[in-house]
C-alpha cells in the first residue's frame, strides 16, 4: 500500500509475534528500506527500495524476458500483445 501498513496489520499478515515484527521493521528502517510515519503509525517502503529496484532492473531486463511469451501470445490469438511496467 502506498500509504503504508500498520504494525498490527503486518503482525496479522506475517503470523509473527508483535515484538519480532517490530524488531524486523526497525532494522529495515535503520537501513532506509522502510520508513515509519509516527503520525499515522504506518510503515511504508523507504527510498533505498527504489535504489535496489533500479539495480535489479539492470540484471533482469523484463522486456527481453517477456518478449518470447508476448510473440507467442500474439501469434496464437491473432491479436496485438503489449507489455508494460508500472513505475
Amino acid at each position: 500500500k502506498p500509504e503504508g501498513t500498520s504494525l498490527a496489520g503486518l503482525v496479522r499478515e506475517s503470523g509473527l509475534t508483535r515484538p519480532t515484527v517490530h524488531r524486523l521493521l526497525s532494522s529495515l528502517a535503520a537501513e532506509g528500506l522502510l520508513e515509519h510515519n509516527s503520525a499515522t503509525g504506518k510503515w511504508a517502503l523507504g527510498s533505498e527500495i527504489f535504489l535496489l529496484g533500479s539495480v535489479a532492473a539492470a540484471r533482469f531486463p523484463m522486456e527481453e524476458i517477456a518478449r518470447p511469451s508476448l510473440r507467442r501470445l500474439a501469434a496464437e490469438t491473432g491479436e496485438s500483445a503489449f507489455f508494460s511496467i508500472r513505475r
